[in-house]
């Protein structure tokens, strides 16, 4: 009587394990591409919202991207009087609820925006074009704006 497994039985095991354990490193990579593009697909859609905020509203808004997460603000402009103005409070606080400061997603992720520093979106149909670069150290994704405002998400 034999006791053990054979050479065979062993290499077949192995062979099992292998193709098992590549099925979910795939899996896991496939999920951390996801995630970047589902980032920028993401941040595409609250970007066109803002904008059509913007023009209905009349009101400017600032957006701002750093490595934490991304942010809006409403910019006052000359017939809102006092900052302290009870009006100027409400629109900040429907504001605030409408487009929350958010975190990304992903744990790390480099932002570089074209024009530097804040994006100002203004109540104008025409706007130069913006561009804004998503890298998770492991895929680069370009969200890309035409002279109408329109974002697009592309590799």
């Amino acid at each position: 009587m034999q006791r053990g497994f054979s050479l065979i039985e062993t290499l077949v095991v192995l062979l099992i394990v292998g193709i098992v354990s590549s099925a979910g490193l795939s899996v896991l990579v496939l999920d951390r591409d996801q995630g970047i593009q589902r980032e920028a697909r993401q941040l595409s859609l609250r970007l066109a919202q803002v904008q059509s905020y913007v023009r209905e509203s009349g009101r400017s808004v600032a957006w701002l991207a750093d490595q934490q997460g991304y942010r809006f603000s409403l910019i006052p402009d000359s017939t809102d009087g006092s900052a302290q103005a009870p009006a100027w409070v409400r629109d900040q606080v429907r504001f605030a609820q409408l487009f929350p400061q958010r975190s990304w997603s992903l744990e790390s992720v480099r932002v570089r925006m074209e024009p530097a520093g804040p994006w100002v979106f203004v109540n104008e149909w025409l706007s130069a074009p913006r561009q804004l670069e998503l890298d998770d150290g492991h895929e680069v994704l370009h969200l890309r704006s035409d002279a109408s405002g329109r974002f697009d998400v592309q590799s």
